[in-house]
């Protein structure tokens, strides 16, 4: 069997909901927000289709029209109607503007039912980051300049129930908020039973250079993963698998995103192999293994991820602050700053003139 085909993903039309403009060729052209700032459009894709670095899915991607037609759509509770069929997941391009946003969308069903999902998602730009979005630009525009900040368009990914048909969604309204949500694209993907969506190398490794590959698993049901669960293996020319992926539940609606550990490299045809209470094989031609060095070019840093035993860590934040007060007394206060974490433990002293704090950082899953 093959990975998640064309014919699975059903790509919704969003131009006639279009109502701003975000992609300018110069400062000042655009206003994808309430400052006038805008996406520099010679850096989009290709208008017409995008596919998904990270989940395989295709979107209609709008890219520059012309100087003046709008391009994607602030989520203003828009009504979508949709084809009614049972879907598995739901895909969009979407970003904020000044903050990261969220808001609850409706999920209506054929049947008369209705869910609320939350959609979330990060602001289009923040100062010194490389790699969020799924598409990254090397800057943006402000009213008459460039910002040398990158700039992103994030991949929304929600759950569909697959038992039930789905006939429409309602956006959330955030026309009145300080950082409003825009929706670029959107795509829904149907699927019966469980399959593999998509295989993706990443640049991730172990201390023996053993490259952690990304395998997600799909089940649209109706039978659950479970027993002794199923092991996740990929075979291809020059690829050896050293560190084998497990699922051990997986109920009907679920994905799981499976890590598995290879050695070797080549742009070869690699077949995943589930094995265990599922036995089933996917063949996906063109897949790039092997670990490249890092250069200076953004291209390059961009694919840099963070590893994995940075993403399960918790974390925790130390301020050492220095202080002279108005008797020139010197006194010095450690404190933890815990607003992010835990609200209350930070304090600060307004009364005394702060002359300088050094952050430390560490990462450890037993802080907490």
């Amino acid at each position: 069997m093959a990975l998640i085909s064309a014919k699975q993903i059903v790509q919704i039309p969003l131009n006639s909901y279009f109502n701003n403009k975000g992609f300018g060729l110069v400062p000042g052209e655009a206003n994808f927000d309430q400052l006038n700032n805008s996406y520099p459009a010679h850096n989009l894709p290709d208008g017409g289709g995008y596919t998904s670095t990270k989940t395989n899915i295709s979107y209609a991607f709008p890219g520059y029209q012309n100087a003046t037609q709008s391009d994607n759509m602030v989520m203003a509770g828009q009504e979508i109607e949709v084809p009614s069929a049972s879907y598995f997941s739901l895909h969009m391009l979407v970003a904020s503007e000044s903050a990261g946003a969220s808001g609850n969308m409706t999920l209506e069903y054929a049947d008369g039912s209705s869910v609320l999902t939350e959609v979330r998602t990060n602001p289009y730009s923040s100062f010194l980051s490389i790699l969020k979005g799924e598409v990254v630009m090397p800057n943006y525009f402000t009213t008459n300049s460039t910002n040398w900040n990158t700039s992103h368009i994030f991949e929304y990914i929600g759950a569909v129930d697959p038992s039930k048909s789905l006939a429409s969604i309602t956006l959330p309204d955030t026309s009145n908020d300080t950082s409003r949500i825009h929706l670029f694209s959107l795509s829904l993907l149907q699927q019966t039973g469980i399959q593999v969506q998509f295989l993706r190398p990443t640049q991730k490794h172990d201390a023996d250079r053993v490259q952690t590959v990304e395998v997600v698993v799909n089940n649209a049901g109706p039978d659950w993963i479970s027993g002794s669960g199923v092991e996740v293996a990929i075979s291809a020319p020059g690829i050896e698998t050293i560190d084998p992926g497990h699922v051990k539940r997986l109920r009907p609606g679920d994905q799981k995103k499976v890590n598995v550990g290879v050695i070797g490299c080549g742009n070869v045809t690699a077949t995943v192999h589930l094995s265990g209470s599922l036995n089933a094989t996917y063949t996906i031609k063109g897949v790039k293994f092997g670990l490249e060095e890092y250069t200076s070019e953004l291209s390059s840093l961009s694919t840099h991820e963070s590893p994995e035993w940075f993403n399960d860590a918790k974390y925790g934040i130390f301020i050492r602050k220095y202080y002279i007060d108005q008797s020139n007394n010197h006194k010095l206060i450690i404190c933890r700053l815990g607003a992010l974490l835990r609200p209350g433990l930070g304090q600060f002293h307004t009364s005394w003139d702060l002359r300088w704090m050094v952050l430390v950082v560490w990462t450890s899953s037993e802080c907490w």
